[in-house]
């Protein structure tokens, strides 16, 4: 009899020696449930590999694919053609699983049967705020809860546990164009398509380093990430040319656009885009702060301020 597997992980690794042993050892510390984890090397050019191979060697649930380095996208949906588990988890090394944290939520999805069921993340010494629901909701609902809660939807695929029949069925995949934005672009048109969200108290992963996901160092970095933002935009007016989606499902992308936009602003990303490409993406962050309601709070006047007086310096 073939053992049913309760979910697939899926890990992205480059170069990531100096994490990817925590990661490894957290996901076999998740005891009453079945695991099939599948990892992509994506062209490591440290001892990444050698690490990852002990572990593929050693357990017959792990199964290791090396490659020349094609970027995550790339990386993520080669291993959307392996899985096998009920439910679908997205890893990357540097994020690590809270003992026995898997198996909790693994079954409220289950008790649920919900699509997807959504679970806060700690990062550094905080942990993100999400709603609390007593019964799955569909993307757009949960995006007015966030709205309602003056929180925002952390766009990061690891803080999600999918059920594999919808993921196929849905057939979304990650841009391959992309490096900076792809988990945003992937899990705001999934939210967008889904009718079952749930969401679970249990503090599933945890990243000691509280920076934000993306990161933007150079000039290049600066430069790819205005072409995706403008590549993300031209798409949400393309869906809404060609009745891709409703009119609600329109509104709801647009707000977490704008949302996305605060995101990046707060983080420090949108600096040293072209101006005119800045000055847009800063309106968008001024939208969202205005249309949630967030302005209200004390933690978030400062960051009106000083968006309200860097587009007045852009625009004059």
């Amino acid at each position: 009899m073939v053992e049913k597997i309760n979910i697939s992980v899926i890990v992205i690794a480059h170069n990531c020696s100096e994490h990817v042993e925590r990661c490894m050892t957290s996901l076999l510390k998740q005891p009453g449930i079945t695991l099939d984890i599948v990892i992509i090397n994506d062209g490591s050019d440290d001892d990444t590999l050698k690490k990852l191979e002990s572990y593929a060697d050693k357990y017959k649930f792990i199964h290791l694919f090396d490659q020349k380095h094609k970027g995550p996208a790339n990386s993520l949906n080669k291993s959307l053609k392996q899985l096998k588990g009920e439910y679908t988890l997205f890893m990357f090394p540097d994020y690590e699983l809270m003992p026995f944290s898997l198996q909790l939520v693994y079954k409220e999805a289950a008790r649920t049967n919900a699509d997807i069921t959504m679970f806060p993340i700690i990062r550094g010494n905080s942990k993100n705020r999400i709603p609390a629901l007593n019964a799955p909701v569909s993307g757009r609902d949960l995006i007015n809860r966030f709205m309602k809660m003056h929180e925002q939807i952390l766009f990061d695929c690891r803080s999600f546990l999918i059920k594999t029949d919808f993921l196929e069925e849905e057939n979304i995949r990650f841009d391959h164009r992309m490096t900076k934005v792809y988990s945003f672009d992937f899990f705001s048109r999934l939210l967008i398509s889904c009718t079952d969200i749930m969401t679970s108290r249990v503090p599933c992963v945890i990243c000691k380093d509280d920076r934000f996901p993306i990161e933007i160092q150079t000039e290049s970095e600066s430069n790819q990430l205005a072409a995706e933002l403008e590549y993300l935009k031209k798409n949400i007016v393309a869906f809404d040319e060609q009745k891709h989606l409703t009119a609600m499902e329109h509104k709801a992308m647009t707000i977490i656009y704008d949302m996305f936009m605060l995101q990046l602003y707060e983080s420090g990303c949108l600096k040293g885009l072209p101006q005119k490409a800045g000055r847009e993406y800063m309106d968008s962050a001024m939208k969202y702060l205005q249309k949630s309601g967030l302005i209200t709070l004390m933690r978030n006047i400062a960051t009106f301020r000083k968006l309200k007086k860097e587009l007045k310096q852009i625009s004059e």
